[in-house]
């Protein structure tokens, strides 16, 4: 089974030392949409997803 792809930019996140209020601060999220987009239960809308992407200091290429 692969990981929702919310479960993977949490990974990197920790991977990256990135605290969460830093993320969530870039990206505009709350931390409960957060955790539901990482659990699955919730989709974002694609902006979201973009500044969450480039928070973590990602670029479209390592995306693919």
């Amino acid at each position: 089974m692969t990981a929702h792809v919310g479960q993977v930019i949490n990974d990197i996140r920790k991977a990256k030392n990135i605290p969460l209020t830093q993320l969530l601060t870039y990206s505009g999220l709350n931390r409960a949409t957060y955790y539901r987009f990482v659990k699955g239960d919730a989709d974002i809308e694609i902006t979201d997803f973009y500044h969450l992407v480039y928070g973590l200091g990602l670029t479209e290429t390592e995306l693919a």
